[in-house]
C-alpha cells in the first residue's frame, strides 16, 4: 500500500513538473496559466521549483554537455520535486480528514441570531463572523462557531480553546473531530486519538469520527 501511495504521489509530482516546465517556456494556453498560477499561489514551494527548471534550461541552452554546475542545479530540482511530491500528498491525504461544516439554516423570512453569522462564513468573511459571534451568547453553538472561524483565520490555539469550552450534545461531538482535526495537522496523534477514543452518539458524525481515528491509529 505504501509503495502504491508513492507511485501515485510521484506521478502527480512528474504532471506538476511538466506543467511548471511548460508554464516557463510559454506553451500552455491561458487556461493551463491561470491553473499553474494558482498552484504558486497556494504553494510557494512550487515558485522555488519553477526556479530550478528555470536555471536547468538556462544551463542546459548555454552549454552541450552535462558539467558539475549543471548536474548540482538538476539533482537539486529532482531532489526538491520529490520532498514537494511527498508533502503533497500527506498534505491532501490529511486535509481529505477534514469535518463537514455546512452551518445552520438561514431563513429569508426569519432573522435568527445566527443569520448573520452564517452569511458571513458563506462568504469566508470570518473576522467579522468572529466579531458578531462575541455579541451572542455564551453557549456551545457559539463557541463552536468561533472554533470554527479561528481555524479559518489560521488561530489554531484558539480555535482549540473555543472548541475545549464546548461542553455538551451534538456539538461537542463536532467539536471533538475539529479538534483532533488540528492536532493531526500539527503531528499530536496522542492528542488526537484521546478525544476520539470513546465512541460517539449521532449517527452523522460516526463515520468523520471512525475516519480521524484509524488515521492517528496508524501513526
Amino acid at each position: 500500500m505504501q509503495e502504491q501511495n508513492l507511485n501515485t504521489g510521484m506521478k502527480n509530482f512528474n504532471e506538476i513538473t511538466k506543467l511548471l516546465k511548460d508554464y516557463h517556456t510559454d506553451k500552455l494556453a491561458q487556461d493551463g496559466r491561470l491553473r499553474v498560477e494558482q498552484l504558486l499561489s497556494d504553494n510557494p514551494h512550487y515558485r522555488e521549483v519553477l526556479n530550478g527548471i528555470a536555471l536547468e534550461l538556462t544551463l542546459q541552452k548555454s552549454n552541450g554537455k552535462i558539467n558539475y554546475v549543471w548536474f548540482s542545479a538538476a539533482a537539486s530540482v529532482i531532489i526538491g520535486l520529490f520532498v514537494l511530491g511527498i508533502s503533497w500528498y500527506n498534505g491532501n491525504k490529511v486535509k481529505a480528514l477534514m469535518p463537514q461544516e455546512n452551518g445552520l439554516p438561514v431563513f429569508m423570512n426569519l432573522q435568527q441570531q445566527y443569520d448573520d453569522v452564517m452569511n458571513a462564513i458563506a462568504i469566508k468573511n470570518y473576522d467579522t463572523a468572529v466579531a458578531q459571534l462575541k455579541t451572542l451568547p455564551a453557549n456551545d453553538t457559539t463557541f463552536y462557531y468561533l472554533g470554527y472561524c479561528y481555524y479559518n483565520l489560521g488561530n489554531n490555539p484558539d480555535a482549540l480553546s473555543s472548541y475545549a469550552k464546548v461542553s455538551e450534545g451534538y456539538f461537542a461531538e463536532k467539536a471533538k473531530l475539529w479538534q483532533a482535526f488540528i492536532f493531526i495537522k500539527e503531528d499530536n496523534f496522542d492528542a488526537a486519538k484521546d478525544l476520539l477514543s470513546k465512541p460517539f452518539q449521532f449517527e452523522e458524525l460516526i463515520e468523520e469520527r471512525d475516519k480521524l481515528l484509524k488515521f492517528v491509529s496508524n501513526k
